[in-house]
């Protein structure tokens, strides 16, 4: 089997790329000009394509000869990128991505969409069912990307679409998870609220596992899947968890969520100027609003099954941000 994986240098495409490779895989790497490479192992049976999913002739001429494709490539919200980026990417490439897999009658593609599009929960959860509640550009553009993947599958593209909850694990160096380490580690950290409120995550090698299912099962195509950890942590019990794989007992103190909002508007503002915000608005809704999904579709259609636990994860990612100096 012979896979394009867009996206390849970043958190998930580049754990994806290493799994495929491990089974046997041929891997087409489809990276940005600029990209660091050196994130991608050498392999007989890699080849790195230089290319952009807005510049429909390069993505056209990597889909070439491949039977399936992986979209990983997203502009995401720590990115803070204009406006107009999170809709290249987001919309147009994802146009462009189909368009491509309809003319070179690809066997498979699997799109990774996000559980963000369905906004906050109630504590009994969110399903693929629910209705969507878009709040920034992110969504709205991750959404309307869904729509055109639902279009060309009507078209008879045989796609499946995962919707992870909350990534995490080793080799992931975005804001969210290294900072929570980070702070815990320093003995101190803000928990806004009570930290009784759901927080959906997903370890990185059960979101490939997903990946690789979605990419195999028969039943999979024409589908969509609510991909998480189970069962579902709070907040507090992630710092908790956290805490004790470190030795640490944070003074954790509770910061009014009134308050802490209105210390966030003046974050915002430094945000703006370019300078470092360690409270925003967006940052306090993250920790302290539900986010909450229901798996059940992906277990019985999917066959999906998380193997790794909450404890396990954030030891395994514990030990690598170690390992590499971030703690």
């Amino acid at each position: 089997m012979k896979a394009l994986v867009t996206g390849a240098t970043g958190f998930v495409g580049g754990k994806l790329v290493t799994r495929l490779l491990e089974k046997g895989w041929k891997v087409k790497a489809f990276v940005r000009r600029g990209s660091s490479f050196s994130k991608l192992k050498k392999e007989k049976n890699l080849e790195v394509v230089v290319g952009d999913i807005s510049d429909f002739d390069s993505l056209k001429k990597a889909v070439t000869g491949v039977d399936v494709v992986f979209n990983c490539a997203a502009s995401l919200p720590y990115h803070n990128l204009p406006k107009r980026k999170y809709w290249e990417v987001n919309v147009d490439g994802t146009r462009n991505l189909m368009v491509a897999c309809l003319m070179n009658k690809v066997k498979r593609v699997v799109y990774i969409s996000t559980v963000g599009i369905y906004g906050t929960t109630s504590r009994k959860g969110k399903s693929e069912k629910s209705k969507y509640k878009l709040t920034d550009v992110y969504s709205k553009t991750k959404y309307e990307g869904e729509k055109i993947v639902w279009k060309y599958i009507k078209k008879g593209v045989p796609v499946t679409i995962i919707k992870p909850t909350i990534a995490y694990g080793p080799t992931d160096t975005r804001p969210g998870f290294l900072n929570l380490f980070i702070l815990i580690k320093k003995g101190v950290y803000p928990l806004v609220g009570k930290g009784n409120n759901f927080f959906h995550t997903i370890y990185i090698d059960n979101l490939i596992d997903s990946l690789l299912l979605a990419a195999t099962k028969k039943s999979a195509v024409g589908e969509d899947f609510i991909i998480g950890d189970d069962p579902c942590p709070t907040m507090g019990l992630i710092v908790e968890t956290i805490s004790e794989i470190q030795g640490r007992k944070p003074k954790a103190f509770y910061l009014p969520i009134w308050l802490a909002y209105l210390v966030g508007i003046l974050f915002n503002l430094l945000q703006y100027a370019g300078l470092p915000a360690p409270l925003t608005t967006r940052r306090v809704d993250f920790m302290t609003q539900n986010k909450k999904f229901i798996i059940g579709k992906s277990k019985k259609v999917l066959g999906y099954v998380p193997k790794i636990s909450l404890e396990e994860g954030l030891r395994r990612t514990f030990k690598w941000y170690k390992e590499k100096g971030y703690l």
